[in-house]
């Protein structure tokens, strides 16, 4: 079989489906919640009321104890009329986007690591440490050239959120007079 590029790394079709297939017997619990999220997926496409997890599902969203929510409301089952392929679609600013359980395992992760950093902004603003930029879970800060306060910066990267008891949080800082 021809093998495919992925950067600079040439595999057989073959080969990525054994990788699968070992990342799934080894990583059963991460399958697990990936199948949690496709029960999820169906009841959100039938806007029915439900809890997963720490989330609440209703009208199509997924809510998140704070308020916030993800919108699923355009969530619905598609046939392939060339194919013949079903699977879920949800429509976004560019169009329809196949949703699958992964899909929005992903989306969620990334959905709370805004929000972990967003309330660490907000402490920062707290402490006197103008926020100036970020970008996902980098946080920009102003601060004194003589007292970074580097460690008390990591630490409240670091600080797990009320709402996720257990949640295991790491952060390192940099310091620099520019980005990067």
């Amino acid at each position: 079989a021809e093998a495919m590029r992925a950067g600079k790394l040439a595999i057989t079709a073959a080969d990525a489906g054994r990788a699968v297939e070992a990342y799934r017997k080894t990583h059963p619990m991460v399958v697990a919640l990936w199948r949690e999220a496709e029960k999820a997926l169906r009841l959100l496409a039938n806007k029915e009321t439900f809890i997963w997890c720490i989330f609440s599902g209703r009208d199509g969203k997924l809510y998140h104890p704070n308020g916030t929510w993800l919108d699923y409301s355009t969530l619905e089952w598609h046939v392939d009329e060339d194919s013949g392929d079903r699977f879920w679609r949800v429509r976004s600013r560019d169009g329809w986007k196949k949703m699958y359980g992964a899909k929005l395992v992903e989306n969620v992760i990334q959905w709370l690591s805004r929000i972990i950093t967003a309330e660490a902004m907000v402490k920062f603003q707290a402490m006197g440490l103008p926020v100036v930029g970020m970008s996902h879970d980098d946080v920009w800060l102003l601060t004194p050239a003589d007292n970074p306060r580097k460690d008390e910066i990591a630490a409240v990267m670091a600080t797990t959120p009320s709402w996720a008891p257990g949640l295991p949080l790491g952060a390192d800082c940099k310091l620099g007079v520019t980005y990067g």
